[in-house]
């Protein structure tokens, strides 16, 4: 569900972000391990990558190398040069040809799962959330280990919401059992501190109101403000024009004035040491910018 909190608001997911640390090395440490083929269609199931630039697939050996941002690998039986996105432990392979392949490294899966370092994906949740980064990790292995959520509402509990997991389940139980709601709204009620009557009256109204594109609709179920105020407040930065329509939803969610957000929006922008990625989390957050790089830098170096 947080990637269809994504969609809506216009964050860009992290496919793209590159984990590659500057240097002269045409064999990045970032390729090197065990990789095998998750999702797409590829000429290999499965291939190991070693730091010296060789690797191993379907039993032969092969080299591979990165020029020009772009994956060479050459085999007895055929050559490949591949373009590539990498997101923590996965990388996306393209073709020429339009073959695409999602692959997992196997070795670095391990690795989180012993050390416990918090995987790429969940970086946008934990900048944006209230949490340290040790209550951040105890509430994702609190809802883990109790395993009576569905996966799928997990970011919830442990990004944003400050619910204890039990109020958090009375709340997921009781807007399942009540089953007036679509379930793509249950993960906004189960983080809010409205009463499911109050939700449900929200909903209603600005679905009846008619005038608010739905991709805006979770972002007022969760707003303090009345139906009037959300739509000044749409229309506020619609009608000034000098703000992209990604980051429309993180106006609408955070609580500044169209003044502070436009001065943070260019605070960010000028500041020029943020991956564009995260300057919708900064923008409806609350931290400055000192302590939201502080944040960022504390998730990478971890």
């Amino acid at each position: 569900m947080l990637e269809k909190r994504i969609i809506f608001v216009g964050i860009l997911m992290v496919i793209g972000f590159s984990m590659i640390a500057c240097s002269n090395s045409n064999h990045p440490s970032a390729f090197v391990g065990k990789w095998e083929l998750e999702r797409g269609n590829f000429q290999f199931d499965k291939a190991e990558l070693f730091k010296d630039g060789t690797g191993i697939v379907d039993d032969g050996g092969f080299s591979w190398k990165v020029v020009n941002k772009r994956l060479v690998i050459t085999h007895p039986f055929f050559a490949l040069a591949c373009d590539y996105k990498i997101s923590g432990s996965r990388i996306t392979l393209t073709t020429d040809d339009g073959d695409i392949g999602t692959f997992v490294n196997r070795n670095k899966v391990n690795e989180t799962k012993s050390d416990g370092a918090i995987d790429e994906e969940h970086w946008e949740a934990y900048l944006l959330s209230p949490h340290t980064l040790k209550k951040f990790k105890d509430r994702f292995n609190e809802i883990k280990n109790d395993g009576t959520i569905d996966e799928e509402y997990w970011w919830v509990f442990y990004a944003e919401s400050t619910h204890t997991l039990k109020k958090f389940k009375d709340r997921f139980n009781e807007i399942k059992n009540d089953g007036t709601i679509d379930e793509e709204y249950w993960w906004v009620y189960v983080e809010s501190t409205h009463t499911l009557k109050k939700f449900n009256d929200m909903l209603n109204e600005i679905k009846n109101d008619g005038t608010i594109d739905e991709e805006y609709w979770w972002v007022y179920l969760y707003s303090p403000h009345t139906l009037k105020a959300f739509k000044d407040r749409f229309n506020e930065i619609k009608n000034d024009g000098t703000i992209g329509g990604i980051y429309w939803g993180a106006y609408l969610y955070s609580p500044h004035t169209l003044k502070a957000f436009k001065d943070r929006f260019n605070e960010i922008k000028n500041d020029g040491t943020i991956d564009e990625k995260y300057w919708w989390v900064y923008l409806a957050s609350t931290y400055t910018l000192k302590k939201f790089k502080d944040r960022l830098n504390e998730l990478e170096n971890y």
